[in-house]
């Protein structure tokens, strides 16, 4: 009898920890796509700032000339 709760008990404790690790890897799953949308964003920020500085840089050189 004591085997069979012990194995029973294993069986609950694993099956448990599996739940818990689901959990946890969805989350961490959810924060990687929202860091990924957040990465995305700022990529196309320095893109955008980029082209400003290179018209702002090619207008002060027309200026120039």
């Amino acid at each position: 009898m004591g085997a069979f709760l012990a194995g029973a008990f294993a069986f609950f404790w694993l099956a448990a920890v599996w739940f818990i690790q689901q959990s946890v890897l969805a989350e961490n799953n959810e924060e990687l796509r929202r860091n990924n949308f957040c990465s995305e964003k700022q990529t196309q920020a320095t893109t955008a700032t980029e082209v400003n500085v290179r018209q702002e840089t090619f207008f002060k050189n027309a200026e120039s000339t």
